[in-house]
């Protein structure tokens, strides 16, 4: 009986060891721009959109593998608008209120920016209760998908942007994860050399694709915004409003309402603009930001080039905490125009997928998606009784995989000496040595 047991037994094993095929994340299959937000109407807002915080499927480390080590990047959390953002749709409202030229809609509509613009006194850029939530909730999920590392303390090394809500989605990030291991030893840093790493100012050398973008994204927005429509639904006489400098203020200042959700309480000002407009002004601003920040055929090469000094950082400080072995985590906390050109750059798939700016959103790369408040890449690292290390990566707290390249272990998972070379080698690619 007992050599019967025995390699029952030893099957039990190697079945429990596999894991399952994983299938790399699809876009939408004949994307339709609308019912793709599935009823919900704030994922419009693109790049303002909230963070959702759905965790996707974990696929089991390989036999003998486990988690010792974390490298993470995270946007900061949901934000007030940044200057005319969050108010010149108000002071164009209020000079109109003042003068009766706001029809019954137009009103409505100034009531409900004013809610809005009351919260951003003061306050401009700065962190939103729902933002801090935000980090808090990542870290505790991040704690939970990668316990080994954390439970037994050890360092945590944090980096920030000097950008203040950056520094406060730090303080709600790493408060959420001490509370789960207070064992946990955490130093922290900021300044001028941590934000040439962290955030490289790509737009310092990019003239050329500023350029480009302004005439790409003025032809654009002529062919999916009526402004005249728009203006004529809230303005008794509209001709002395400049129609689309309203139409886009008024939409960074309708995206914000779901970030100031506890600041303002529920305002609903995209139920104001006619939904041709909303979904035309969505649009424009996901391909606007797609062709700033994402790998658009036009502008690939100057976003891409902007991560090569934070992917060395993640390089340099991962080899550290393997060879060293005390130290359990690197966080770093920073920008939008940071945490997608490091996804181009490593090419993490469906994020790094170019298309010609136009036609983003007609493929099913989504903003609302792929760069929302608090977007984050994680990777987490396994090792087995020899000392062999395989790297995951997730993105939203997704598993993603890099096409480009091939690897000895199972997918997701990446094998460091596989990885390693493939990432310093994006480092010194000649081709995104932008004059």
């Amino acid at each position: 009986m007992k050599r019967i047991l025995i390699p029952l037994f030893l099957l039990l094993c190697l079945a429990c060891c596999r894991t399952a095929p994983f299938v790399a994340p699809a876009l939408p299959h004949n994307p339709d721009y609308v019912a793709d937000m599935e009823g919900n109407l704030d994922r419009a807002a693109g790049l303002f959109h909230c963070y959702e915080g759905v965790e996707g499927p974990q696929t089991p480390a390989p036999c003998g593998y486990k988690p010792f080590y974390v490298s993470h990047y995270g946007r900061h959390g949901s934000r007030r608008q940044i200057g005319s953002g969050g108010t010149e749709a108000y002071r164009i409202l209020n000079e109109a209120a003042q003068a009766d030229n706001l029809t019954p809609e137009g009103e409505a509509l100034f009531q409900d920016v004013a809610k809005l613009y009351q919260p951003t006194v003061g306050m401009d850029g700065e962190l939103t209760y729902r933002g801090g939530q935000e980090h808090q909730g990542i870290a505790k999920r991040m704690y939970k998908r990668f316990k080994p590392v954390f439970s037994k303390g050890g360092k945590v090394h944090c980096q920030s942007s000097m950008v203040r809500r950056c520094l406060v989605s730090m303080a709600n990030f790493t408060g959420a994860l001490w509370s789960q291991a207070p064992a946990l030893e955490m130093d922290f840093i900021t300044g001028e050399p941590t934000q040439e790493i962290i955030m490289h100012e790509y737009y310092e050398v990019g003239e050329e694709l500023t350029e480009m973008r302004s005439h790409i994204m003025d032809s654009l927005f002529l062919a999916l915004v009526n402004t005249d429509r728009l203006t004529g639904t809230f303005f008794k006489d509209a001709s002395a409003i400049k129609g689309p400098r309203f139409a886009q203020h008024l939409f960074y200042i309708a995206a914000d309402a779901q970030d100031l959700l506890v600041e303002a309480g529920p305002v609903d000002v995209f139920g104001h603009i006619p939904s041709e407009d909303l979904i035309g002004l969505s649009q424009f601003f996901n391909e606007n930001y797609y062709i700033g920040m994402a790998n658009s055929r036009e502008g690939g090469a100057y976003v891409r080039w902007e991560a090569k000094w934070l992917l060395e950082d993640i390089v340099t400080r991962a080899d550290q905490a393997i060879s060293e072995g005390d130290r359990v985590a690197d966080l770093r906390f920073g920008h939008d125009s940071a945490i997608m050109p490091l996804a181009c750059l490593i090419g993490l798939d469906p994020i790094a997928r170019s298309f010609p700016t136009g036609e983003a959103w007609k493929n099913g790369w989504y903003m609302w998606k792929y760069l929302c408040m608090g977007s984050n890449l994680q990777m987490g690292f396994y090792k087995n009784a020899k000392g062999n290390v395989l790297v995951k990566f997730l993105y939203n707290e997704q598993e993603v995989l890099i096409p480009a390249l091939e690897t000895s272990a199972p997918a997701p998972y990446y094998a460091w000496e596989d990885l390693r070379p493939y990432l310093l080698a994006l480092c010194t690619d000649k081709s995104l040595n932008i004059p």
